[in-house]
């Protein structure tokens, strides 16, 4: 439940944030797009390093990894010998 309230504080905190800047862009605050062209443009390779960053979170996240075969689904227990210990 506590990263439920992290990720709800995460997404909050991003459209208070990219809100004023869109309704105030004459106060000097700017986008998180913004940042991120002016980072790739200075270091190219940033938006690489970006990329590679995404997807490990994606992979660590999305990944059906199982270590324990006793916590496989009963609908995948039917590829056979492919999900055994």
């Amino acid at each position: 439940m506590i990263w439920l309230a992290g990720l709800g504080a995460a997404i909050v905190f991003f459209a208070v944030v990219e809100g004023y800047a869109i309704r105030h862009p004459e106060a000097g605050y700017h986008t998180l797009s913004y940042h991120v062209a002016k980072i790739g443009a200075r270091f190219p390779v940033s938006i690489w390093f970006m990329g590679i960053f995404a997807g490990g979170l994606a992979v660590h996240f999305f990944w059906h990894y199982c270590p324990n075969f006793d916590m496989v689904p009963d609908s995948l227990q039917s590829l056979g010998g492919v999900l055994k210990k």
